[in-house]
This record gives structure tokens, sequence and C-alpha cells, in this order.
């Protein structure tokens, strides 16, 4: 299987310290999104997303408005440790966007030589669009939320331990550029994107 392999900066270094030699974490993006499997065809354009839920296999379940289910199972080919390519081990954070045509998480791995699996990606989900995947510049994604109608996402990062403030991230939604940063040390007052999540979060 072809992969293109990402960078993982200090993170990667982090990690690389923490597993046995001679794995190393990487990143191994598969060259198609995740298959997504619905029942009586697509939603129409129309349709709003009403709930969502996890099914016995760990996959994601999206219901929509008129009746419409997509179903998007767990991945695998987008992280490996050393030769291991790592399958999804959850879904976590889940959040669907004011417009109610976006729907969003947190893919979660057992890649952070911890006893649990630790939130590597933000995946963005519209109905008829490939999922768009964002990944935090270092560390693991600890929160995040819909901004603009779902027209943005706003993302709080930083590494598992010994990081108490960690760093935010601002993202166009459907092409997962990044449109802005901010560091709590940073001596200036946080924008209002960064003070909506903190809002959230209380």
């Amino acid at each position: 299987m072809k992969r293109i392999l990402r960078q993982w900066g200090l993170f990667g270094l982090f990690v690389g310290s923490m597993l046995p030699s001679p794995a190393i974490a990487q990143t191994a993006h598969t060259t198609t999104p995740a298959e997504h499997v619905s029942r009586a065809g697509l939603p129409a354009k129309t349709a709003d997303i009403s709930t969502f839920d996890i099914a016995a296999d760990g996959a994601l379940r999206i219901h929509y408005s008129e009746g419409t289910r997509v179903v998007i199972p767990k991945e695998k080919g987008r992280f490996a440790v050393g030769d291991d390519i790592l399958t999804q081990e959850t879904f976590s954070d889940i959040h669907v966007a004011d417009d109610r045509q976006h729907i969003g998480w947190l893919a979660d791995y057992m890649i952070c030589a911890q006893s649990y699996p630790c939130p590597m990606e933000l995946v963005i989900f519209r109905s008829g669009r490939q999922s768009t995947y964002i990944s935090p510049p270092f560390g693991i994604m600890w929160c995040w939320m819909f901004l603009e109608a779902g027209k943005q996402v706003v993302v709080q990062f930083g590494f598992p331990h010994g990081d108490a403030t960690g760093a935010y991230a601002l993202y166009d939604t459907e092409t997962g550029r990044e449109l802005g940063t901010f560091s709590p040390t940073e001596n200036k007052e946080a924008p209002e994107w960064v003070q909506q999540l903190r809002r959230s979060n209380r």
C-alpha cells in the first residue's frame, strides 16, 4: 500500500523517546479517505444531520433527517508505529455544526506510549465530499469546536503530559488550511476564536 509519510517534528521525537527502539511513530496517510457506507443511497442535499451514534463494531453512524444513515468505519493506514500499521481505536469528542451538514470527531490511536488511545487527528465530514483531516502542529488534540456555522474549526493541542496550557489553531473546514495560531505564552490577548473555545469548555 502506497503511503505518504509525514514528519512529526517535536512530537515524533517525544513519542520516539518513549517507544522501544527501533520503533518510531510516523503517520502513514492513505491515498483515499475512509469508505463511507450508506443505506438507501447518499443523503439528499437538503437533508440535515439529526443524530449520531456508535455501532457495536465501533463505527460511527450518522443519521439524516430523511432517513438515510451513513456509516463511517474505524480507519486503518493513517498512522504507523515502526512497521505496525495502526487501526483507529475510537471516535471521540463528536460534534455537529450549527448548519447540521458538517460533523467532526477526534480519531484516537494507541500511539502515545500510554495505556489509552490518544486523539491524533480531527476529521471533518460532509456528505458528498471528501473528509478533511487536520493534524496538530505538534502533540495531540485536546479539544475543538466548530465556528461560523461549520465553516471553521478551532482546536487546542499539546503534548500528552508536562504541558498545562497547550496552543491553539484556527482552520478552514473545507480545505484544512490554517488560518491562525495562538500560544498562551504570547504577551497579548487571546483572539475571539480562542476565547470561544475556552468558554465552551467551562
